[in-house]
């Protein structure tokens, strides 16, 4: 896991795998807002499950073109303390039903490549 909380890590992945300026990346911006589509959003996810070592389920409700930096942050750190709880805690049966598919969801890896150099 990287010490850097993710809010401080986003702007920085953003502006060095996609060219983000630096001056767009705020809280409250969209990835439609940043010119982001569904693969460069794909691949953000992609370069976040590599540097915090775990899997990101395939979809994620709520994160899609129109969701801001803010909210995808509070998502993914929510989903990333489960992940990491998960492998140090004993498993308990089922996991439960998988979370509903909305049309703001991004595939998490669908159609990755790794991230731009």
């Amino acid at each position: 896991m990287t010490p850097q909380p993710l809010a401080e890590r986003i702007p920085v992945l953003l502006h060095e795998h996609f060219e983000v300026s630096k001056d767009l990346v705020r809280p409250e911006a969209t990835f439609e807002e940043l010119n982001m589509d569904s693969l460069a959003m794909a691949e953000l996810l992609a370069i976040i499950e590599d540097e915090e070592r775990v899997s990101l389920p395939e979809t994620i409700p709520g994160i899609g073109p129109r969701s801001t930096l803010a909210d995808t942050e509070q998502t993914i750190t929510r989903i990333l303390a489960e992940a990491h709880a998960s492998t140090t805690a004993p498993a308990e049966g089922s996991a439960g039903a998988p979370a509903p598919v909305t049309d703001d969801s991004v595939p998490a890896r669908a159609g990755t490549t790794g991230p731009r150099r």
